[in-house]
């Protein structure tokens, strides 16, 4: 199996190496429609190929992309019969977001230095045309807005104001951060140090220090 570091930094390299035990898949691209048509290929041939692995690991970095084919690769992971396991290597953003969280509950995990960082939908350049055009475009928006909210909390503990202040504060999450909002289900330490658990909902309102309440400046939940 390639390292991350032999992976061409001017396109996606999917490496999948499989054993007895599992399946290693690295996704390490901008999400666009190249890369995810090649990711789903490559999730489904798995799938096929070997029915009787217990799962596959999806190592994710990505500073994100379109919305659209990020839910192409979710509809994907639903559809395998393959359990798929998601670990955030450095870094996942946006769009990749959605794909880190929709693998199998308990099985999302993120190393201690690396971070994620969700955000509202990006509204486009409006170039001009008519008016109903412009109705259009905000409707479209306020749709993909709609479908995102319901992703997260379908997939994570941030619930009504909590979840809007994130998606405002377009802020880096670290690690415990992102395992008190429910984004992963593990911190992978370089340690033997016990990884931190919840089940709360995050939801209440922010605080003066732009912290939901029940959530400390270290991202864990009172």
């Amino acid at each position: 199996m390639p390292s991350p570091q032999s992976m061409s930094a001017q396109r996606a390299e999917y490496a999948g190496a499989h054993s007895q035990k599992s399946i290693e898949l690295f996704f390490y691209e901008r999400v666009d429609a190249a890369s995810t048509f090649t990711l789903c290929n490559r999730l489904r041939e798995l799938d096929k190929r070997h029915p009787h692995v217990p799962h596959i690991t999806l190592r994710i970095q990505s500073n994100g992309g379109i919305l659209a084919y990020a839910l192409l690769v979710v509809d994907t992971i639903n559809q395998m019969r393959t359990p798929v396991h998601t670990h955030v290597d450095g870094f996942a953003a946006s769009a990749a977001t959605l794909i880190s969280i929709a693998g199998e509950r308990g099985h999302r995990s993120i190393h201690r230095h690396s971070t994620m960082l969700i955000h509202e939908p990006r509204r486009t350049k409006y170039l001009g045309g008519t008016s109903s055009d412009m109705d259009i475009m905000n409707s479209n928006m306020q749709a993909a807005e709609h479908r995102i909210k319901a992703f997260y909390e379908m997939h994570t503990r941030l619930r009504g104001p909590a979840l809007d202040a994130e998606l405002r504060r377009d802020l880096h999450l670290d690690a415990s951060t992102c395992l008190a909002y429910g984004l992963v289900d593990h911190v992978i330490e370089n340690t033997h140090e016990a990884p931190y658990f919840t089940d709360k909902l995050v939801s209440d309102e922010a605080d003066v220090n732009g912290f939901p309440l029940g959530i400390t400046a270290d991202g864990r939940v009172m």
